[in-house]
């Protein structure tokens, strides 16, 4: 046990399945870090209360 509770993210693969069938939720672990497509691209998604690190990364 690495004391993680809580914040689990559930990924539904359309927003029909929402409420119909099993949703697709990550494994937690301690220093893991969970990235996803945000905008008009992203998933239907619903999620805990968590602890959010934002980095940008530029190249020139």
């Amino acid at each position: 046990e690495d004391g993680v509770v809580g914040g689990e993210t559930a990924f539904y693969p359309t927003p029909s399945r929402k409420g119909n069938g099993p949703a697709i939720v990550p494994e937690l672990k301690a220093g893991r870090a969970l990235l996803h497509r945000h905008g008009q691209h992203c998933a239907l998604h619903e999620g805990g209360e968590k602890w959010v690190l934002r980095s940008d990364v530029v190249f020139a």
